[in-house]
């Protein structure tokens, strides 16, 4: 009985701190407004410091309710890296956070959107607040980053490089005064529909009556959300077939591209709207490891995600629908496939809404013009990023590991066979819908994401034989790679950049 009484008491005690921590955050986060007038004072580092803090508050609510639809809908699935539910559970919440503001935005006017905005914050705080599953107390946000917890020396300097780069490679502000220009500078390649608009000024509804800070939070909203997912999804797709060092040193690789930060900042939205390959292609992959069909609901919302990006998009939602029904899912029953493509549905019903609202934009370029745009893509990323030159090798022996059998070397490499095939199936998707549909499926970032892929492939075989003989001889490899990827980042020009942001004239 006693016992009983303990275990009672501890899990009051448990509750009512979890309680009080997640009430004073949405407290401060309600005090906002009163903030906002005291933020206008401020030099423009700390204002940036405080809308970053805003965005990563915004973060943790997509992740929030991802995990509650997760919980509620008991979808089940393997994962290869602990931040795969980070990942599958932020870009979920996002998703439905886009549709829910982007509806209210559209159809409430701005006095009624106020009330409606935070009285939604409201109603999430108490409800993320109170604790009803034990659970829920267990599953700390640190507990979604334990994979972290086992990096060596090396894999802890690729993090600290990531950080410092992530900073030092802010793009330039711009020095337009119009939001509507803003807008148009952040979204270059002119994809992104309207409904997206409307979704950001609601999120952002706080800063919507300060220009200025205003433009600051869309600036900050297209390089963190943009590249962080972009970045944080590149990692998990990669550790479907490579070792975590060299995912680690895939991404650090992305960033450190000089390529990368010239594009950053003649068009940082770019970063949601030119990655969208990565999004599907990791999605599929993704959702095919499932045990439950209530992840066709992802899959069909990231669809609908892409349509909002680029409209010519919208094409891929009946693409990925018959390559899952006739390839990805033949060990399932006729009665799982059904289900799962039924509930992909929604995005499919919101996307053709999209559509109709927009119908007009919709035009497809030529193949000719797709091809030549492609293929100068392609040679403008490699001759700028000498380590990429091991791409076309990595791509054949992806090919050939189809027939491992007859080669030593590959038998080694321990790699999913099928996951290849589905692999090397949707990259030839991609490519044949960036020639007839639409070129931006493969331009800026796509090509640089691909090519970085393709030329890992290599050094893990090298990386898996090296270790066979000696750790030593894999971790001077590594860092020879690190050295070669931070020559070729024109590190002494990102800092530049980044002191006249602040300081120049």
């Amino acid at each position: 009985m006693n016992e009983i009484l303990i275990k009672n008491s501890s899990i009051i005690k448990a509750k009512s701190k979890f309680f009080i921590n997640r009430g004073f955050t949405y407290a401060a986060f309600l005090l906002v407004p009163v903030w906002i007038p005291k933020l206008m004072k401020l030099n423009l580092p700390l204002q940036m410091l405080m809308i970053i803090i805003y965005i990563l508050f915004i973060c943790g609510q997509w992740f929030l309710l991802g995990k509650e639809i997760d919980h509620r809908f008991k979808i089940y699935f393997k994962v290869n890296s602990s931040l795969d539910r980070v990942v599958y559970r932020m870009i979920l919440g996002m998703i439905v956070m886009i549709v829910y503001f982007g509806m209210l935005g559209t159809i409430l006017p701005s006095e009624l959107l106020k009330h409606f905005y935070w009285g939604t914050w409201i109603v999430l705080g108490l409800f993320y607040s109170w604790p009803t599953r034990g659970k829920i107390i267990e599953e700390t946000m640190s507990r979604q980053f334990i994979e972290f917890k086992f990096l060596d020396p090396f894999e802890k300097l690729l993090i600290f490089l990531l950080g410092l780069f992530t900073v030092v490679s802010l793009p330039k502000i711009p020095s337009l005064e119009d939001v509507e220009a803003i807008k148009l500078f952040l979204d270059q390649l002119e994809g992104l529909v309207p409904f997206f608009g409307i979704f950001f000024q609601t999120n952002n509804f706080p800063f919507f009556r300060f220009p200025e800070l205003y433009k600051l939070a869309l600036y900050l909203h297209f390089y963190f959300i943009g590249l962080g997912f972009f970045l944080l999804v590149f990692y998990v797709f990669l550790r479907f077939f490579i070792s975590r060092r060299l995912a680690l040193l895939g991404i650090f690789t992305v960033i450190s591209a000089w390529y990368f930060y010239k594009f950053m900042n003649f068009g940082p939205g770019a970063t949601l709207s030119s990655t969208f390959s990565l999004y599907w292609m990791w999605v599929i992959l993704w959702c095919s490891r499932s045990s439950t069909y209530w992840l066709g609901l992802f899959l069909g919302l990231v669809g609908f995600f892409g349509v909002i990006l680029n409209q010519h998009y919208f094409f891929l939602l009946p693409i990925q629908l018959l390559v899952y029904y006739f390839l990805f899912l033949e060990e399932k029953t006729f009665w799982f496939k059904r289900q799962f493509i039924r509930y992909s549905m929604l995005g499919f019903i919101f996307s053709i809404l999209i559509l109709i609202l927009n119908y007009d934009f919709l035009e497809i370029s030529g193949l000719k013009e797709n091809i030549a745009s492609v293929a100068t893509e392609i040679i403008s990323v490699i001759t700028q990023k000498d380590f990429l030159i091991l791409a076309p090798i990595g791509f054949i022996l992806l090919a050939l590991i189809q027939f491992r059998g007859h080669f030593y070397p590959l038998r080694q490499w321990g790699v999913n066979e099928i996951r290849v095939r589905e692999l090397l199936i949707l990259f030839l998707i991609v490519l044949l819908y960036a020639f007839f549909i639409e070129n931006s499926l493969l331009e800026k970032y796509s090509v640089l994401w691909i090519l970085i892929f393709f030329s890992l492939i290599p050094l893990e075989l090298i990386f898996q034989s090296a270790r066979r003989f000696s750790t030593r001889n894999a971790n001077f490899i590594f860092v020879v790679y690190i050295l070669i990827c931070l020559l070729d980042s024109h590190f002494e020009g990102r800092i530049k950049g980044f002191i006249d942001m602040f300081y120049g004239k």
